[in-house]
């Protein structure tokens, strides 16, 4: 959709689009206000071959406007049209472009080298190859909004006809940050049957910038994702679904790389703590027996497991009393090990109730007879009540 270079349009582009003197004058302003290229923006503009030597710092002290070259800008609503000046833009001032435009034999000369960019032989001009950006633009909506070019091209200095000067996504959360226009993802990207984001295109993927709550999927990211997993969930939702992270979570895919290579030697030191991060992942019931049953770190171990046998999880003198403080502390580093049977066993041997326990089991035994069932049959009990 391109509309005429009339005076009508002319006289719209000048409230949409600043003079390129004026372009000029904050090249170096806009060059440094420009904020860094996130890791998918090739995947959302694929590179492209322009095939024309171009400089917008060159044009800027010509009176055209913007829309003098790109007239067709104020109506276009697609990022698929294309919006690149034809010889039709040039020629008035270009009289060569006109000239090869009718002539056939001009276009193979070096009439058209000044602009455009030659093949290896030296006498055709090369094609360029300009791929479709993968996202949604409305150059029409934005015009209406009253937006100047400039607002989203931002070109510095002297840059070649490589450098495009397309808005990068930080630059557009500017305004697309939830109050002043929308930051619904699917407004901008292409999106799956489901409505997620399309991750990648091609050789190119998709993946968020540091700077959206830190959420760059770099190789730290499976440790410390959860903290912006907790800060927005919904960000994460715009890519993944719910079966993604329980893949992981609910133990179906094994993840290498979130431990350390020594940390079979350092896990204790956090097994101590009763780390509930853990527990996230590994059950200890399961898990942690099995592997030091099989290890050799567990008192029902093979025999001969490892050799020499592995020193005593506990200190010596440990079950004379200490244990029973730790085990009212945090009974579940204790179950994490043993079974009911563990302290049964022991406990059919050795007496557990102090001398004076006669005088203060009844009113325990009224709170919880569960706890006193576990060694004393009913009868004893029903006598202690």
């Amino acid at each position: 959709m391109r509309s005429g270079r009339n005076g009508s349009a002319m006289h719209r582009g000048q409230a949409l689009a600043a003079g390129l003197a004026a372009l000029a004058a904050a090249a170096v302003l806009a060059a440094g206000a420009s904020s860094t290229r996130g890791p998918g923006y090739d995947s959302v503009y694929p590179p492209e071959m322009s095939g024309v030597t171009f400089s917008h710092a060159k044009h800027a002290g010509h009176p055209a406007t913007c829309l003098t070259c790109h007239p067709g800008a104020t109506k276009s609503r697609y990022a698929s049209e294309r919006l690149l000046p034809r010889h039709e833009e040039c020629a008035p001032c270009h009289p060569g472009a006109q000239a090869a435009l009718k002539d056939a034999r001009l276009r193979a000369g070096k009439t058209c080298l000044p602009c455009h960019e030659k093949t290896r032989d030296g006498d055709r001009p090369l094609p360029g190859e300009h791929p479709r950006p993968n996202i949604h633009f409305n150059h029409e909506k934005h015009a209406n909004a009253g937006m100047d070019c400039k607002d989203c091209h931002r070109f510095g200095a002297g840059e070649p006809s490589a450098e495009r000067g397309l808005p990068d996504m930080q630059l557009c959360f500017r305004c697309h940050d939830g109050t002043k226009a929308s930051s619904a993802c699917r407004q901008c990207h292409l999106t799956t049957a489901d409505g997620r984001i399309v991750t990648a295109v091609g050789e190119h993927p998709l993946k968020p910038p540091s700077w959206l709550l830190n959420m760059e999927h770099g190789p730290d990211w499976v440790k410390r994702h959860f903290r912006s997993a907790a800060q927005d969930s919904v960000q994460c939702g715009a890519c993944h679904q719910d079966r993604y992270c329980l893949d992981c979570h609910a133990g179906r895919v094994r993840v290498r790389d979130v431990h350390p290579g020594d940390w079979i030697h350092l896990h204790s030191v956090a097994g101590r703590f009763d780390n509930p991060r853990c527990r996230g992942c590994h059950n200890r019931e399961g898990f942690c027996q099995e592997c030091h049953r099989r290890t050799g770190f567990a008192s029902d171990s093979p025999a001969g497991t490892l050799n020499p046998p592995p020193r005593p999880f506990h200190p010596e003198g440990w079950s004379q009393g200490a244990h029973s403080r730790d085990a009212r502390r945090n009974i579940g580093a204790c179950v994490s090990c043993h079974s009911e049977g563990s302290c049964t066993r022991c406990h059919a041997r050795v007496k557990p109730h102090p001398s004076d326990w006669r005088s203060r089991c009844r009113s325990l035994a009224l709170r919880n007879p569960t706890s006193c069932r576990r060694c004393h049959d009913r009868d004893r009990v029903n006598d202690c009540r």
